[in-house]
This record gives structure tokens, sequence and C-alpha cells, in this order.
């Protein structure tokens, strides 16, 4: 609406939330209100304790003990109400909450009675209801240890940030060795959410096994498995020889919209589940990195993906391809800035017309590589000379009209970006478009707009339309396979990849090239799970609007409550003058 959408789900669980731990403070007052006559003491006694409750969280980072913080974190009102609040509503924070009540309203009823015994019986009947409460309170939190065991949860966030996806939970239940996943800090200090996605983990298959390890009391633990320094909050998981390092500061990443906003995005789950996926695996292919002809290197964050999902990455020139051939999972040409020899592409086509894959990403800059060019039409692929310039003002970015985020096509290799609303951004990019070959099939990954342009000459102004430029529409990225099982990729613009430029999509240029890889080397299941956007979804008011809110709210609920009040007290005089 015009006012914002409502998260229904996760407004609910806030509702149950407010309105379970305000049942929680008011039993607890009243009971404090039954030790004393006194409205003061009562009142004072009541503030400190609520005080107390609302600090614990505080009090959790003061003590060395684990084990204290660990009851005092369970035993938590205000971590359990920040939950609900949250979005995870779990049975064991309701029936604890009820619990709670239910307790301190019990222990108000035996205060209250045992002001009525006298004598003898009052010492008995005192002896007897202390050793109901004590019963009460052991059963009552073995109770509730027990509902905490069976972890019932469920995820009311609009955003699902506690869930894992269905891909995740294939993966984890085939998964047939011990893994080890280490917490670099404290049970009681982990973020809960985190720690709400590790148990799903565990409890897919037993052979799953989450440990804290705070650094505090085991300062030395990483270093078994981590050369250099690490994070308190981050993992590392373990099976059998193999380990993998997870940072915290990748938890989150930040990813631009179409509307020149940021959305927060929640990356633990592919982080965690790409490090599983890495120590799992025994074997691990090798993705061969051409040289020779001005490639370039590959930014971190494509070799860690590429490692995340269990690939090794060397580089190599066409003369090693007759030799290990056999063993290359993808030969990869990264933006190549001079042209390749006769000798060269009869290499290329050799390997794909044997079942290899080839990606190639495209410098838009270049000066047109005749021999590559021409065999990649060979192929079904028609490389268009200049840089792709687009009219439509939403498929562009930063006023730049080369700054391009193409329609994502739906493919198995795109599919995960676009149920996660991911876009992938390209800077400077030469435009595709699929050449009639008998025996391949092509599909667009990646498309244009029908009003953009690929200019030719680059020198001058690029956002002046001549008639020598070629007229879209085009792809940005394309797919061909072949009869014989090869299979080429061909993205138009290597600046994608680029660190910097990945960054301002969340990774989505990263997840969209290992996509590719992983479903080219026939590894579909473990196409890259794309993290959980969290969209803030901005309210809009009028000025109209806010003085009817500010009125509502300052003035017209306190007065009703004030006249009600002031009407019961006064039925109440009345009722005793009778």
């Amino acid at each position: 609406s015009f006012h914002g959408n409502v998260p229904i789900s996760n407004t609910i669980s806030g509702f149950i939330g407010y309105i379970l731990f305000g049942m929680c403070l008011i039993a607890i007052g009243m009971f404090i209100s039954t030790l004393t006559e006194s409205v003061v003491v009562s009142g004072v006694v009541t503030i400190v304790t609520f005080l107390a409750l609302y600090l614990s969280g505080y009090f959790i980072n003061l003590t060395s003990s684990e084990s204290i913080a660990s009851i005092v974190n369970w035993a938590s009102i205000d971590n359990r109400f920040s939950q609900l609040t949250s979005g995870l509503m779990t049975l064991g924070n309701i029936f604890y909450m009820i619990s709670v009540i239910a307790i301190f309203i019990f222990l108000s009823i035996q205060v209250i009675q045992r002001r009525r015994y006298k004598g003898e019986s009052k010492l008995k009947k005192g002896a007897y209801s202390i050793g109901i409460i004590v019963v009460i309170l052991v059963g009552s939190i073995g109770i509730n240890v027990l509902v905490d065991k069976l972890n019932i949860t469920f995820d009311l966030s609009s955003d699902k940030v506690y869930s894992i996806s269905e891909q995740t939970e294939n993966i984890v239940k085939n998964i047939d060795k011990e893994v080890n996943i280490y917490v670099l800090q404290s049970s009681s200090d982990f973020e809960v959410g985190y720690k709400e996605i590790l148990a799903k983990y565990s409890k897919l298959n037993s052979k799953v096994n989450i440990e804290y390890r705070s650094l505090d009391k085991y300062p030395e633990f990483a270093s078994q498995y981590v050369s250099g320094d690490v994070n308190v909050g981050s993992l590392i998981v373990v099976s059998g020889d193999k380990s993998y390092y997870v940072d915290c500061n990748d938890y989150m990443t930040y990813a631009k919209t179409s509307s020149y906003s940021y959305d927060y995005v929640i990356e633990f789950e592919p982080l965690l589940t790409g490090a599983i996926n890495y120590v799992v695996e025994s074997n691990t292919p090798i993705i061969y990195n051409i040289t020779g002809h001005g490639e370039k290197s590959f930014g971190d964050n494509v070799i860690n993906a590429i490692k995340r999902d269990n690939f090794a990455i060397e580089n190599a020139s066409l003369f090693d391809i007759d030799s290990v051939g056999s063993s290359i999972a993808v030969l990869v040409i990264n933006s190549p800035t001079s042209d390749f020899s006769k000798d060269d592409i009869k290499k290329l086509e050799d390997y794909i017309n044997n079942g290899g894959n080839i990606y190639i990403t495209l410098d838009a800059v270049t000066e047109y590589l005749d021999n590559l060019y021409g065999f990649i039409k060979d192929y079904g692929i028609k490389v268009i000379d200049g840089v792709v310039v687009e009219e439509d003002a939403n498929m562009y970015v930063m006023e730049t009209q080369y700054y391009l985020l193409p329609n994502v096509v739906s493919h198995t290799i795109t599919n995960p970006l676009i149920n996660n609303s991911g876009y992938v951004l390209t800077v400077v990019s030469k435009g595709l478009t699929p050449y009639d070959k008998s025996g391949y099939k092509t599909y667009s990954l990646l498309s244009t707009s029908s009003t953009c342009y690929s200019k030719i000459a680059v020198s001058e102004d690029i956002t002046e339309r001549l008639d020598s430029d070629v007229d879209g529409p085009f792809s940005i990225a394309m797919l061909s396979e072949s009869d014989n099982g090869g299979k080429l990729i061909v993205f138009g613009s290597s600046e994608a990849l680029e660190d910097e430029v990945d960054q301002q999509v969340g990774g989505s240029n990263t997840d969209f090239f290992v996509n590719g890889i992983e479903y080219m080397y026939e590894q579909e299941d473990k196409i890259s799970i794309r993290g959980t956007s969290i969209i803030d979804d901005t309210g809009l008011y009028t000025g109209n609007d806010r003085n009817i809110l500010l009125i509502l709210s300052i003035v017209v609920i306190p007065s009703i409550f004030v006249i009600t009040g002031i009407i019961v007290k006064v039925r109440r005089v009345k009722y005793k003058a009778k």
C-alpha cells in the first residue's frame, strides 16, 4: 500500500512476544507487591528487578564462566522476547514465558494464602506450600529444558532469515562423513539468528556437529586450522584433513537495488554450505585459467567462491591442454586483450568438440579479436563490436548508461538469482546475439532492453547515438551447448567480476559466474545458494497522516485509559457507599 507493506507473520510474532513479555512483567511485579505492604518499596524493587532483567545480556559479558553465562542466557526473558519480535517463534520460548507467568501467579497466591495461616497450622501448611513450590519450580525447569531440546521453531520473519533452502537441505542430508563446525565464540554470545541456522544443519544430519570454542577460553584453537588472525564469531568447518575458515565479516553484505538503494544480504547459509561442500569432497576438480593473451587475474571474490565450491584454479597456457585435457573441469579465458593464433583456436576446437567446457569473459573496450570471436561465432554466438549503451533508465545505474542492470533470463544457472531478486551489474559490456549454427543450442542468460545500442566509436560521446552504432537488443551473457556435450559460456563484461563492482550487488556477479561453472561441470545441485535479502520497506506518510497518528497516540488513546480509570474509580466509591 501507499504506507508500505506490513509483514503480517512477523507482526503476529511480535504481538505475541509483546503480550507474553508484558504478562511476564505483570506477574513478576504482582509477586513482588505481595511481599510487602509498602507501595513505595514494591515499586522500587519491581523497577530494579525489571532493569536487571533488561541488563541480563550485559551481565553475561562480565562473567568469565561460560557455564554461568549459558544459564543466564537460557533464563533471560528479554532474550526470548527479542527472538519473538524478530520473527523467530519457538515452542521453547513460548512455553518458557507462559511458565514464568504461571509460576509467579502461583507464588503470589501462595504468599497471600500464607498470611491466612495461624499458629501450628501456619508452620505445617507453610512447609507444605514450600515443598509444592520447589516441586513445581524443578518440574517446570525440567520440562522447559526438554521442550527446548525439541527445537520446534517457526520462521515468521518476512524475509525468512532463519530458514535454509531446499538445496542446502538436500546437500546436508546426503553428507556421509563427520563434519565439525567450530564457532569461535561462546554459545551465549553467538548471534541467535545464526545459531538457529546452525541448529537446522545439525538437526538434518547427525554427522554435522556444532561446537563452540570461545577465543578467550581457547586462544590457540584456531591456529591448528588457520594461519593468521581470526575474528570472534567466525566459523571453522572441518572434515577429515580438510578445513575451511568462514570469516564473520562476510556473513552480511549489501546489494544495490534498481531504485538506487541498498538491501542487506545475509550470506551465512551460502558461506556455510559452500564450506561444507569443500571439506566433504574427496576429489577437487581443476579449472584452468588460460594465460598468454593479456588475460586478467580474478579478484578475491571469484577465487574464494571457486574454492568454496571445491574447485582448484590453476594458470595454464594452451600448450598444456594436450596433456591435461581430460582432467580439466572448465577452461576459463578471462578478458583477453590480444588475439589467439590459429593453432590456439584449433586446440580450443578440439577440446570443446570432445565434450569440454569453456567460459570466456570479454573486455568491451578491446579491439575486435578476429580469431577468438570467429571461434565463438562458430558455436552459435556472435560478438557485436563496440560497447552497449542503455536508453531505458530502469536498466542502468549511477546515471551512467553503460553501467547496466540487464534482465536476468530464467535458466538453471540464473534461477537462484531470480528467486532471491538478485541483480547482475555489468560495467562496460559487449553485446552478444545468437548466430544460427546447426548442432548447437544457444540460450540468453542476461539481456538488455530493445532501446539499447552498441557504441562503435567509444572514443566519442558514448551517450550520443550515431547511424554507425548497432541497434539492440542484445544479450550480455549467453550459453551454447553442442550435441556432443561441449558447452561454451560467453560473458560480455569481464569488469563485472572485479571485486569493487561485485560488491555493489552483494556478490551476485560472482554467483552468476560460479553458477555457470557448476552447470558446465554438471554439478547443478551445488549451484551457488543465494543469500537472504532483508528489504527495508519504508512507510510513506503525509503531513495529515502524521498529525492524525500524533493526536491518536498522545491525546486520544491516553485519554481513553484515564477516563476509563476515573469511571471505574467512581463506581467503586459509589458501591462502597451503599
